[in-house]
């Protein structure tokens, strides 16, 4: 037997409930676990959500009308996040990624509709290409390291926490400073173009750039009272 290698995987399922919730706007899946039972499978899943009262609804719609989910829990509904139990009928993507010659890593996401996750498995490279090539197409298809599969999954929890410290109006205001260059120098967009793209005063847009800002050095220098 091959000894096991780890891949970086990015794929395009041609089939997946996840994969469609994803796709709407605000919207990104971390998947920390699937279990199997019998014939379906129990997914705990995170949702991060941009804006849940908008978004949720849509959550739930998109769950209740498709076939192959058989039950789903809500076992927490914050502003910027909901945690969900999801049974659905066994598929063959997890028949194949969670059997017992293979591991994937947990948690990995899945957003904008595309699957990226950590796989080790003693398949070679052309195997292991054809047998994913079964369940949707694959986007990019990488060695990596055991390394840097634990590294990215352990960094994808810690800004899951950060992310939930940010109440929405900071995650937006940050969110839509960085994409804007607010953070470049020179600045590609002044505080008062900002604030009148985001229809809120320069104050206002200040405070929750100034409070957000200090949450995300918090939670990587540590609380300076300490």
């Amino acid at each position: 037997m091959m000894p096991a290698k780890v891949y970086r995987i990015i794929m395009k399922p041609s089939t997946s409930i996840l994969a469609e919730v994803s796709k709407l706007p605000g919207t990104s899946i971390q998947v920390h676990s699937v279990i199997r039972a019998r014939d379906k499978a129990h997914t705990l899943v995170k949702i991060g959500l941009l804006d849940s009262r908008k978004i949720f609804p849509k959550i739930v719609e998109t769950l209740s009308r498709r076939r192959e989910v058989l039950d789903y829990r809500i076992l927490e509904k914050k502003s910027s996040s909901c945690t969900i139990l999801l049974t659905k009928s066994m598929c063959d993507f997890y028949e194949y990624t969670i059997a017992s010659e293979r591991h994937t890593f947990f948690p990995y996401v899945i957003s904008g509709g595309l699957r990226r996750f950590y796989l080790m498995t003693s398949e070679s490279y052309e195997d292991l290409e054809k047998a994913l090539s079964r369940y949707g197409v694959i986007i990019s298809l990488e060695k990596a390291t055991f390394q840097e599969a634990l590294r990215e999954t352990s960094q994808l929890l810690s800004v899951e926490l950060v992310r939930d410290s940010l109440t929405p109006p900071q995650r937006k205001a940050l969110s839509e400073a960085l994409r804007r260059g607010f953070f470049e120098w020179p600045r590609r967009v002044s505080l008062e173009e900002l604030s009148r793209e985001l229809g809120i005063s320069k104050v206002t847009l200040s405070e929750h750039l100034r409070r957000g800002e200090r949450k995300l050095l918090e939670s990587i220098l540590g609380n300076g009272s300490q």
